[in-house]
Formats: structure tokens, C-alpha cells, sequence
């Protein structure tokens, strides 16, 4: 937020150019975030300079991305926007009229508050495996992504789209795509021959379905009854991403084939460290049963807990309602997740990270 003091992460003179701070890349496309997309866009279309971060270390109100301009910290992508088109004059809708800034505004509220969620729901639930597999770079603990799918999946649930079925949130996307497409029509940006702010938006978003989004029924429907949609994302990848091939990881070259030496010392070294690579390979099973040693001890040190923590006496049983249960998940996690679960000040993350 305005007014906070931040420790440069680059050591240059940053004076005046913005410290963007971000997930890593990812595989297809530049950022797995649509909130990153459409900062990092709307950066380059300002023309504004700036510099990348790349972490997972979340900065005030939880969120990711943030930015450092001159010292400060700001915060949520579109408040990002406006205080950089008022520190360096910009104003991309210059040439739209009060009504076309209107249907922008809505617009921008449907695919960042209706649309993004059916993505997020078809990556991290509906096809999380092949997503993990498929769309994160290799240098994303397991742990990491399995904390950040289930806090994502809790935050649709509580948003209202993660209550629906897998069937009504595709075709949620679905018409959410065919009303772009049919508002877009045959011009080459959303408010006509211009990019402005509104394409960032949505450009941010479409990204995640056409390129990084699995195989489904959502990202079919956009590349083969939508292709006006599909166009309009190559047109800005081109207008605004002539580097897109250089911001991709490279894929992890496969391993050249090991002698039969070489295989049996891994092999007698996996035996040794079965457990642990059990551990590291299955983030769930190792939260939960780490969670269930310290419920144990919670119920046993009852009369010790602190003041917040439920412990709920039944006959002879001791409960550990589910308030409690989940600071208890949160606090396995810090231990294990170390810096990855901090935010720009240090501080542990235990509230609900947003989804930006």
C-alpha cells in the first residue's frame, strides 16, 4: 500500500522505473496469472519502464502481482494502473466516451470476476493433474502448488462459481467467451482500431484459457467457435509480446540414458530416502498427516491452547473444530514452505491469499 518502505530487490537506480514482482514464467505463455498479464501489458503498451521480480513472495493485501516505484509498495493490479496513469501522465482511453468507458468497466468485471473463476476451477480441480504436469515450470515445489490450488479452491467456493457443477461452470465460460466474441466483432481491439486499458483486462484472461489452460471443452469452444477471440490474442501477443518465445521456460531437456553402475547407486540412494521423496512427491498426504500429529497434541494440551482455538469437550472426546484444524494446516505449511509463504514485510501469510 502507498507510503510503505521496501528494501530494492535490484541494486541499480531504479528511480522512476517500476519493480514488477511476479510468479516465475511459465511454459506457453509469459505468466500463469492473468493479473500479471494484464500489469506486465499494460506496462509495455504505456510504455512505462519497469523490471521484473520473479518469486512467489506475496506482497500487501496478500496479493500477487504488486510493484516497488521509488520506494513504495503498491498493491491489486487496477489500483496499480491508476496510480501509474497518474505518476506518469498516461491515459490509454484518452479517445473512448463516457458510455464506451462504461461498457469497458463491465466488461473488465466479468472476466475478472466471472470468467477468471471458471478458470481457475477448469486448472486447479477439474483437470489439476494434467495442469501440474503439463502447464507449471519444474522450479514450483509440489508443495506450493497444492497450497495454492486449495486456497484457490476455497476462495471459488466462497466467490459462488466453485458451488456449481463442473458442467454449469464450463458453460458459464462458454457464454462469458461468446459475449466477447460477439462484442469484438471484426474490430481489432475491444474499443475499436485502439488498444486500450479494457484490452489488457481481457487480454490477461484469455491468455489463461488459450494457452494455458488444458485440453477441454472451455478452450476448444474459444479456438474453434470463437476464433475472432483466438485472433485477437495472437494480434496482441504480436503488437505487445515480440519477445513471448524468450519469456517461456525451456522445457526440461530429457535425461540421457545411465549406465547400469550408475542406476544401481540411484537406486540403492531412492531406497534410502524412500520416505522423504514419498513425502515431497505426495504435498497432501504429508500435510495431512503432519496436521493430524499436531491435532493430536492439540487436544491433549487443551487447557493450553490459546484463547482463538476451539477445543470443544464432548463426554470423554476432545474436538478440534475446523477453524482451529485449518491454523493448524496454515502453520504445517509456514514450517515447510519457509520464505514461499511470506509477504513483502515478512510477515506469514495465514489469512486467505487473493487471487491476484
Amino acid at each position: 500500500m502507498p507510503g510503505q518502505s521496501f528494501t530494492p530487490a535490484v541494486e541499480k537506480d531504479l528511480t522512476d522505473t517500476v519493480v514488477l514482482h511476479q510468479f516465475e514464467r511459465s511454459v506457453f505463455a509469459p505468466s500463469l496469472s492473468p493479473f500479471a498479464m494484464k500489469l506486465e501489458t499494460y506496462l509495455r503498451m504505456a510504455e512505462i519502464p519497469y523490471t521484473n521480480v520473479f518469486s512467489r513472495k506475496f506482497g500487501p493485501k496478500g496479493k500477487i502481482p504488486w510493484i516497488e516505484l521509488n520506494g513504495e509498495v503498491f498493491a491489486d493490479s487496477s489500483m496499480i494502473i491508476e496510480m501509474l496513469n497518474q505518476k506518469f501522465s498516461k491515459n490509454l482511453n484518452a479517445d473512448l466516451t463516457p458510455f464506451q468507458l462504461a461498457i469497458a468497466r463491465a466488461m473488465q468485471k466479468m472476466v475478472e470476476e466471472n470468467t477468471y473463476w471458471t478458470a481457475v476451477l477448469t486448472r486447479w480441480l477439474y483437470f489439476r493433474e494434467e495442469s501440474r504436469r503439463t502447464l507449471f515450470p519444474k522450479s514450483i515445489p509440489k508443495l506450493f502448488m497444492w497450497w495454492k490450488g486449495r486456497n484457490l479452491r476455497q476462495m471459488a467456493h466462497g466467490h459462488g462459481m466453485g458451488r456449481h457443477s463442473q458442467a454449469e461452470v464450463t458453460q458459464i465460460m462458454k457464454n462469458d467467451l461468446q459475449a466477447l466474441s460477439n462484442f469484438l466483432g471484426e474490430n481489432a481491439f475491444f474499443m475499436g482500431d485502439k488498444p486500450t486499458e479494457i484490452d489488457c483486462a481481457i487480454f490477461g484472461q484469455l491468455v489463461q484459457i488459450k494457452w494455458n489452460c488444458p485440453d477441454c471443452e472451455g478452450k476448444n469452444y474459444l479456438l474453434e467457435v470463437c476464433g475472432n477471440l483466438s485472433n485477437y490474442c495472437d494480434r496482441m501477443k504480436e503488437k505487445f509480446w515480440p519477445d513471448w518465445e524468450q519469456c517461456l521456460v525451456q522445457k526440461v531437456p530429457e535425461k540421457k540414458e545411465k549406465s547400469s553402475a550408475e542406476n544401481e547407486k540411484e537406486n540403492e540412494k531412492e531406497t534410502k530416502t524412500e520416505e522423504k521423496t514419498e513425502d515431497a512427491a505426495n504435498p497432501e498426504e504429508q500435510v495431512k498427516h503432519e496436521t493430524e500429529d499436531k491435532v493430536e497434541e492439540t487436544k491433549v494440551n487443551g487447557e493450553e491452547s490459546k484463547p482463538d482455538t476451539e477445543i470443544k469437550k464432548s463426554g470423554d472426546d476432545t474436538v478440534v473444530d475446523n477453524k482451529a484444524k485449518e491454523e493448524i494446516i496454515d502453520g504445517v505449511i509456514e514450517e515447510k514452505m519457509g520464505d514461499d509463504f511470506k509477504d513483502a514485510d515478512g510477515d506469514s501469510e495465514k489469512k486467505e491469499v487473493s487471487a491476484e
